[in-house]
């Protein structure tokens, strides 16, 4: 007897239960992975050469690329922009330096000071083995305009001499003598502002800002010891031929401010007065502004969640994402698109991303854009469209421009959670500015299952790995040692044809083996029921957790206020003993972020 006779074999591709489109026709993704010891940057150059390569092959005319995350990209962007922004800044402080010394020759004295401070600066950073990155490049940006700030009290006061008549050697002595305390002062004060953080506990926002506080506290080090040492000297050897001559500030606004300062200590009282209350206005605006310990995430694209309800089959979902294209492409002009990228699969996943333009992906044109697909997507029967932010909702507090409080409930039976985590759903309904609520009730799939029941197992001598067999190779089939084929290993599979697969309705008759060589029905042996299960099951502390998130309405309320509302409507709510409800992990890092 062979294999032939009783079974048929056939090499075949594994069925998909997946699918792409992009732009409405069938796509494949690719993911390209760096090896550990690489340069991002230089391994994403690499693969834009091959992409580009592939746009201008004719054999592969027609087919569109979406690059939908760049890692490379974002990381230059990062690095120019400090980059522009400190060299803006520093020709920006140096014609400041111009307007008020009126000098060409002391503003390029003071001007030396800032790439001389950088120069030290990175040799020192070399010295503590600190690296270039984001972190310390905006240190760096944060520092160029303290870096003028010692030249300035050292430049002006050697200015000052002169314009007494001193010599300038003398004048450079004396100006740098009489203020050498203050400036060490300042900059005293200036690295002991940031130097609370080499000190505190680590956190994520203490190691971020670890970076940023040594380099500036580095620069600005370095900035005292070039303003007491090269600006006196460059004063004397660049002294100007003529005597200074005083300035628009000095011959106009010194004056007006002076006067400003007698009438203030002339009026204490009155001065106090208008100072508490410009103080006590930032009150409300304190109140107001938005909270956040999350990074600003931006992005150029807005995502159409599919919530399905049902089981459901590859192609059904396909035909789910065909209408909802169907509908975006028929307003491009309208919603101004660049592509649209769509991904679906049996396992309960499915959505679509609408992407803008690189240059108008701006915050308003995302929000515009959500609330044009979120007010105009159409209603599609057994499928719930969810506009937004499900792909960030994990995080349990959404991105920094949206409002999401979540609420974590803990416990030991994900069942019970599951019901408790309703109760909450059910709680926020109706609140105050409610834009939507994720929970357990738009979570999940349908799953068969089959409960065993032990008594009647073992009077018909049935184990239950007879029962966990059976329904497997009738419906999944049974994976067998891997086949040495001429090009590498193939999988193979033992089962039965596709259309020979018992359904539901007959798996009550399913003949289940038992130890005394006879067969019995499962139905005798166990109880087959429909029902829902969560995605996944996660776990805090060693504690089983459920999460409800609920979003609200960014232009109402701030993060605090919404937090407020949640737990207005939270009081009063009971858990059994060995159950509680906190604000998670989304809680944590947020005081953290805050308290830091």
């Amino acid at each position: 007897l062979r294999v032939g006779d009783v079974a048929v074999v056939e090499m075949r591709e594994p069925r998909l239960d997946y699918g792409r489109h992009l732009d409405r026709s069938f796509a494949i993704g690719i993911d390209v992975y760096k090896e550990p010891s690489a340069n991002t940057i230089a391994v994403v150059e690499k693969a834009l050469e091959r992409i580009e390569e592939i746009r201008r092959d004719p054999q592969l005319e027609g087919i569109n690329v979406l690059i939908w995350e760049n890692q490379g990209e974002a990381i230059r962007n990062s690095l120019s922009g400090l980059r522009n922004a400190g060299i803006y800044g520093g020709i920006l402080a140096i014609a400041v330096l111009h307007f008020f010394l009126r000098r060409v020759r002391t503003t390029a004295v003071v001007a030396t000071a800032i790439p001389f401070s950088l120069l030290v600066t990175c040799g020192a950073m070399y010295a503590l083995g600190a690296q270039f990155n984001v972190l310390t490049l905006l240190g760096l940006m944060l520092g160029v305009g303290m870096l003028v700030d010692n030249a300035v009290v050292v430049i002006e006061n050697i200015h000052r001499y002169e314009s007494m008549g001193k010599p300038a050697p003398e004048a450079a002595r004396l100006g740098a003598r009489q203020v050498a305390l203050a400036v060490v002062a300042s900059t005293a004060t200036s690295i002991i502002v940031w130097s609370w953080l080499f000190v505190s506990e680590p956190n994520t926002m203490v190691l971020m800002m670890g970076e940023v506080a040594l380099t500036i506290c580095l620069a600005v080090a370095c900035s005292l010891l070039i303003s007491l040492t090269f600006i006196p000297l460059a004063s004397a050897k660049m002294a100007p031929s003529e005597r200074p001559q005083p300035g628009i500030v000095v011959r106009k606004i010194v004056p007006a401010y002076r006067r400003v300062l007698d009438w203030t200590l002339d009026h204490r009282i009155v001065t106090l007065t208008c100072l508490f209350a410009i103080a006590g206005s930032a009150a409300w605006p304190l109140m107001k502004i938005e909270k956040s310990g999350d990074l600003p995430i931006q992005t150029r694209e807005v995502p159409i969640f599919m919530q399905i309800f049902d089981d459901t089959t590859r192609d059904v979902l396909e035909g789910y994402v065909d209408q909802v294209e169907e509908w975006v492409f028929s307003r491009k002009e309208e919603l101004g698109f660049d592509s649209v990228y769509s991904f679906y699969s049996e396992h309960g996943f499915c959505m679509t991303r609408v992407y803008l333009p690189a240059d108008r992906a701006t915050p308003d044109a995302l929000e515009r854009l959500r609330s044009q697909l979120r007010d105009g997507l159409p209603e599609i029967a057994g499928v719930k469209l969810e506009v937004g932010d499900r792909d960030n909702w994990w995080r349990h507090g959404g991105p920094e421009d949206r409002r999401m409080v979540s609420v974590a409930l803990h416990g030991e039976d994900p069942e019970y959670l599951e019901k408790l985590s309703m109760d909450v759903e059910e709680r926020m309904r109706g609140l105050e500015h409610l834009e939507e609520i994720w929970g357990p009730t738009i979570q999940g799939t349908k799953e068969l299952r089959l409960m065993v029941d032990a008594d009647a197992a073992h009077s018909l001598d049935v184990s239950p790995r007879s029962v966990a067999d059976a329904v497997g190779f009738a419906f999944r089939g049974r994976r067998m040692r891997r086949f040495q084929g001429p090009d590498g290993e193939v999988e193979m599979v033992l089962g039965l044809p596709e259309d020979a697969q018992p359904g539901i309705d007959a798996l009550a008759d399913l003949p289940v083996p038992n130890r005394s060589g006879g067969y019995v029905p499962l139905s005798s042996v166990a109880d087959i029921t429909l029902a829902r299960t969560p995605e996944w099951i996660r776990r805090e502390d060693r504690q089983t957790t459920q999460w409800v998130t609920v979003q609200f309405d960014k232009e109402a309320v701030t993060t605090e206020e919404a937090k407020k509302l949640v737990e207005e409507r939270m009081d009063g709510f009971t858990v059994p003993e060995g159950y509680s409800w906190d604000w998670g992990q989304w809680g944590h890092d947020r005081d953290e972020a805050l308290g830091t």
